[in-house]
């Protein structure tokens, strides 16, 4: 039930207040990625292996401490070959790394910003959970949040705002430019 509330309430602060409904949030709440935010971001995992983790292998235990103590980071797209593995560069720190492929039904270019946490398994680096394409609108609102750290909530929102449509986008439709309306991501937490 904790964790059902956790989710529900990471919905929340994804949803846009401008165009929330019961079917946005619903949507919202069965969303991988936010998902993926309540299990590692939001507690489920440390909660987990709190209550559980002394009936795992020694092994998996570890695996699952490994994946919970590395953050999501941004991730560059230099080479791969898909099903086979691909070569990222972390765009803060510049380290390079191979990750085994682990993201079925996805496919990346070289030059896309990828948003994931890495993980090793079996000795392989892999992508852990859902990764994340940022676009070049959410690029440095998510440098920002790498920069100052980020909480569940500040995370969930700026999902939210990756995926609302931009003010610009919008006001190119219209045809209207008197709207003085910012498009940044404004953390409110």
């Amino acid at each position: 039930p904790r964790r059902r509330h956790d989710l529900f309430s990471l919905a929340l602060s994804a949803s846009s207040p401008d165009t929330m409904t019961v079917e946005s949030v619903a949507a919202l709440v069965q969303d991988p990625f936010i998902i993926d935010v309540v299990t590692y971001e939001g507690g489920g995992m440390a909660d987990y292996l709190t209550d559980r983790g002394e009936l795992l292998p020694a092994d998996e235990l570890e695996v699952f401490d490994g994946w919970l103590s590395t953050p999501r980071r941004l991730w560059e797209v230099l080479a791969g070959e898909r099903g086979v593995n691909t070569t990222m560069r972390d765009v803060v720190t510049g380290d390079e790394v191979t990750a085994a492929w682990s993201a079925p039904g996805r496919s990346f270019g070289v030059g896309d910003q990828v948003f994931a946490r890495m993980g090793e398994v079996a000795g392989s680096l892999v992508i852990v959970g859902p990764p994340l394409v940022v676009t070049v609108r959410g690029h440095e609102a998510l440098l920002g949040l790498l920069d100052a750290g980020y909480d569940a909530d500040t995370l969930a929102a700026w999902y939210g705002w990756m995926l609302t449509p931009s003010r610009e986008s919008e006001q190119s439709a219209d045809d209207s430019d008197d709207s003085d309306d910012s498009d940044e991501f404004d953390d409110l937490s």
